[in-house]
């Protein structure tokens, strides 16, 4: 709660344009914690900030002050990663991939030896996400720059300042951009990867059209981790987010175990996760 506070207040201040105090506030903030802070800085062009901290950078839409590995490892074990965190040597998509907020996390997991796909529609959040790959050296990492949808082709995405909240729309206005559509099947097919021991999904209402484009390619899926967003359709109204069930529902037709979480977080309540039943893969 006291950290919520604090970002408010430091989001506050940007807004107000008291960018090089902000910076300032918050590599204090970062030494008072006993972090290896190096810089702290707005990266205008990209609408984003970064953090460098020992000899990582990390990258967020948003001021802030707990950005580093282990904190984001810790963010990543209890959220996303509660069900399975990927080894030495996996193969992993992580769609809705935003500025790379899991990007190092899943990069280190997996190793040399193994694969990250990282997945963002938004154009301008790819500036960002291609800009952390460099930074960081992800050899590893495939970026892609499509829309998951469950047809090819084109669709609008919004523009607004929470990159986290885009959504896919269905129709071109003065606030959208229009990308190119995939299916996963298709991804899957065009890097001829044979196996993906772990999907992290977060895509604002589209996971729903994610699974209809999976195809025949769901046998080579041993783990998802799919945050639902039911809890945006109980503050929306918009039948769009109400995928839980319609998610549940396909992973169980296709002999996935599921887990769910009851907590006071409806956030966390919206997360699906789910392992291929043993003696199911192909």
């Amino acid at each position: 709660m006291i950290s919520k506070i604090i970002n408010k207040q430091l989001q506050q201040l940007q807004n107000a344009g008291h960018i090089k105090f902000l910076s300032g506030l918050i590599h204090s903030m970062y030494k008072l914690k006993g972090k290896d802070v190096r810089n702290v800085s707005y990266l205008k062009e990209l609408n984003a900030w970064e953090f460098e901290i020992g000899n990582d950078f990390f990258y967020s839409s948003g001021p802030g002050w707990a950005y580093d590995y282990p904190y984001l490892l810790s963010q990543f074990k209890a959220n996303l990663g509660h069900h399975y965190i990927p080894k030495d040597g996996d193969v992993v998509f992580d769609v809705g991939a935003g500025v790379g907020e899991e990007l190092m996390i899943l990069s280190k997991c997996v190793g040399h030896t193994g694969r990250v796909f990282a997945v963002e529609a938004h154009p301008k959040t790819f500036k960002v996400l291609e800009y952390n790959k460099d930074k960081n050296s992800l050899d590893n990492t495939q970026l892609i720059n499509y829309a998951i949808n469950d047809v090819p082709g084109f669709v609008f995405i919004e523009d607004n300042n929470d990159s986290l909240g885009n959504k896919l729309i269905s129709s071109q206005s003065a606030n959208t951009f229009k990308v190119q559509a995939v299916t996963i099947e298709q991804l899957i097919d065009q890097f001829k990867i044979e196996k993906i021991d772990f999907i992290k999904v977060n895509i604002e209402g589209a996971e729903q059209l994610l699974i209809r484009g999976i195809g025949e390619s769901i046998g080579k899926i041993k783990n998802l981790a799919i945050s639902c967003h039911d809890f945006r359709y109980e503050i929306e109204g918009n039948e769009f987010f109400k995928t839980k069930s319609v998610v549940i529902e396909y992973l169980k037709d296709n002999k996935f175990e599921i887990s769910l979480r009851t907590t006071s977080n409806p956030l966390l309540d919206d997360y699906v996760y789910a392992s291929l039943r043993s003696g199911n893969e192909s």
